[in-house]
């Protein structure tokens, strides 16, 4: 190998290994809040692949990537799920936990074909360099409504 090819070989890896760093930084710099709205947009959007990436392995019950945006999908088309807006407000943080609360505006043919408010809390849990991840979602009972959300999101 040429000396030129060498630095040329030794410069892509050291670029690709410089790229891999700073990108991990990214991600781990990503708060709660963040990661409920990439979540959210991907799954507006129909980009399984993506919300995947903001789950914990509990939330996506051990599967594949491959399989669970196959799932994902025939479910959202079965149910005509539609994600019509969201407002996430600041987390609660416990150290390598965080509570995000949020008002989705969605409609299915389902549960919520008449598209009624419904006031969400997502619990994320910070896993090392891979950063907050969501490991639970879950409705918020009428009753405990103006504890985690603002009397204007009422």
């Amino acid at each position: 190998m040429h000396a030129a090819t060498k630095c040329w070989a030794v410069g892509v890896l050291l670029c690709a290994l410089l790229l891999g760093a700073s990108s991990g930084a990214r991600a781990e710099s990503k708060s709660p809040e963040d990661v409920v709205r990439t979540y959210l947009t991907a799954l507006k959007g129909g980009d399984f692949a993506t919300a995947y990436d903001c789950l914990t392995s509990y939330m996506v019950r051990n599967q594949d990537k491959a399989t669970w945006v196959r799932e994902q999908s025939a479910v959202m088309k079965l149910s005509g799920a539609k994600i019509n807006s969201f407002q996430i407000f600041p987390a609660k943080l416990e150290g390598d936990k965080a509570t995000v609360p949020n008002l989705l505006k969605s409609s299915d043919n389902i549960i919520n074909q008449t598209g009624e408010d419904e006031y969400e809390l997502y619990t994320l849990t910070k896993n090392g360099d891979q950063g907050w991840k969501i490991d639970r979602q879950q409705l918020v009972e009428t009753d405990a409504v103006s504890k985690w959300f603002p009397p204007s999101a009422h």
